[in-house]
């Protein structure tokens, strides 16, 4: 039999193996058609406070503007990029956002079905064919409109790419340097969406190259076939990047976001927040207890296997979690539920490792030779380990259809600024002290580059540059929720100083005050 190119790289491969891997059978189908189902049913759902400020942020730089010198906020261009292109290709309003959310996790289902039958992850192969079910429908179910379209839940897609060619490394060779390579734009995307993340993939590539080099390969050539294309991969995105800041002056303000402004916003923080911490955890482990307690069999599984051992795929999976968790306790300021959805892709992949362990510890002590009676007690084993996700799930869709809690702000806020569509109203900019859902329903643009959102992590050069915006752009209206009045007062008064000389009361509604500018004429 004539021996490939492919062959040779990779001994085990056959036409007949890769086209098995990359087709989809029916369970496949079925489960793609489960989390189309399950994805269309959050169609509808509002968009939380966060994903208004990304959405904010993409029509800002559809219209031409900059990121952080025309629009503030302290995140990564990433995230806002993600919804330039979903705005672009599907509308700037919720429905293009989560058509487009819907379509990337249809895509990332389909890739880990593809790869991890590649790799020969599970077993069972069919678990291949669940694996979807575990990571991306438990995030579905779980998901609040808080939850939805967050970076952490995103950047899941990357880092499990990146896990994967690192799994796809051979000794040396162009495949080899292409592999890394493309590994390093991997990387320049996982900057992109969120710095910080660099911890897990800095802790994953030691783990390669520890493997490379422990197999016999030189340590010259992990330099040349390995990291040097990875640098160069990552260099050229991130390189197009800072080029693009600097020719709209906008480098220096996207350093001090990115590096400078955590240091600040740490040594103004007056308190840690352990409470949102212990929530965040409590909400993770209570939502998902019974795919934890799977993950930890599968976590003791690929200890037992010395071919799991000797893979570099599952102790990536370890080293993700682990190194993710670090990266989550040094965001000492922001301790949110959100954070947690990082561990997705690896608790959901090492749950199944469990599953596929469990089932096959089971089919050993109990006679399941019909393949009907096996397929109804494996459905049924199914329904039990995702109870929770369904009871949730359920709940959501009745509160939803009601209307209770899920559509709530959303449908107060659209009634707090219906005087801001009436033709008697100002026109102009507006102010918004709260969730920035306010400019979106009122169709209004923000009056500075600071949308008003998270002012709990202002620093005092921040106030004071908002308060001189402010006083050149003279917003016709300006609202303070009633959470930030408090914090307002206590913070920086002097925020109240210049509205009370600039600005009359105008309405108190039960979300906050509204205030209309004293004397309507040009900024000055």
């Amino acid at each position: 039999m004539r021996i490939t190119k492919l062959q040779k790289v990779y001994p085990n491969f056959t036409n007949n193996a890769k086209h098995r891997d990359y087709c989809l059978n029916t369970l496949d189908l079925l489960v793609l058609l489960t989390i189309l189902v399950i994805g269309l049913i959050h169609l509808k759902f509002p968009l939380g406070g966060d994903q208004c400020i990304f959405l904010l942020g993409a029509k800002k730089i559809d219209n031409g503007g900059i990121l952080y010198k025309d629009f503030w906020d302290t995140k990564q261009p990433g995230i806002f990029l993600f919804f330039y292109m979903a705005g672009n290709i599907f509308g700037f309003q919720e429905f293009g956002v989560h058509i487009f959310e819907l379509i990337y996790w249809i895509l990332f289902s389909i890739l880990l079905i593809m790869l991890t039958r590649h790799l020969r992850v599970f077993e069972k192969g069919f678990f291949s064919s669940l694996l979807p079910l575990f990571v991306v429908g438990v995030y579905y179910c779980n998901a609040t409109p808080w939850h939805l379209t967050q970076i952490e839940a995103l950047i899941n897609f990357f880092l499990f790419l990146f896990v994967w060619l690192a799994a796809e490394h051979r000794e040396s060779g162009k495949i080899s340097i292409f592999i890394s390579f493309l590994s390093g734009i991997v990387v320049a995307a996982i900057i992109c969406f969120k710095l910080v993340y660099l911890v897990i993939v800095f802790s994953i590539s030691v783990l390669l190259i520890r493997k490379l080099l422990k197999h016999g390969q030189k340590l010259k050539d992990v330099l040349i076939f390995t990291i040097t294309p990875m640098i160069m991969g990552t260099m050229i995105p991130v390189t197009l990047l800072i080029f693009h800041y600097h020719k709209h002056n906008a480098l220096a303000l996207a350093f001090d976001t990115f590096f400078l402004f955590p240091l600040k916003m740490i040594s103004y923080s007056s308190e840690m927040q352990y409470k949102s911490l212990l929530r965040s955890i409590r909400w993770f482990s209570t939502t998902n207890s019974t795919l934890m307690v799977f993950g930890l069999l599968g976590f003791l599984s690929i200890l037992k296997s010395k071919t799991s051992l000797s893979s570099i795929f599952p102790p990536s999976i370890v080293v993700w979690f682990t190194g993710g968790f670090f990266t989550l306790l040094i965001q000492i300021n922001a301790w949110w539920e959100y954070h947690f959805q990082l561990f997705y892709a690896p608790v959901g992949i090492l749950a199944a490792k469990g599953v596929d362990f469990f089932w096959k510890e089971i089919q050993r002590t109990i006679n399941l030779s019909s393949r009907l009676v096996r397929n109804i007690v494996l459905i049924i084993f199914l329904i039990l380990i995702f109870l929770n996700q369904i009871t949730i799930l359920s709940n959501k869709i009745y509160k939803f259809i009601n209307k209770k809690d899920i559509n709530l702000s959303a449908i107060e806020i659209r009634e707090d600024t219906s005087f801001l569509r009436d033709s008697a109203s100002l026109s102009g900019k507006i102010f918004v002290c709260g969730n920035p859902r306010y400019y979106l329903e009122a169709n209004r643009d923000q009056a500075t580059r600071f949308h008003g959102w998270a002012l709990e992590y202002f620093v005092p050069k921040q106030w004071y540059e908002l308060i001189c915006q402010l006083d050149k752009n003279r917003p016709s209206y300006i609202f303070v929720d009633n959470y930030y009045d408090k914090l307002i007062k206590q913070k920086y008064p002097k925020f109240f100083d210049f509205i009370e000389r600039e600005y009359n009361l105008f309405k108190i509604s039960a979300r906050g005050k509204w205030y209309v500018l004293n004397f309507v004429g040009p900024p000055k």
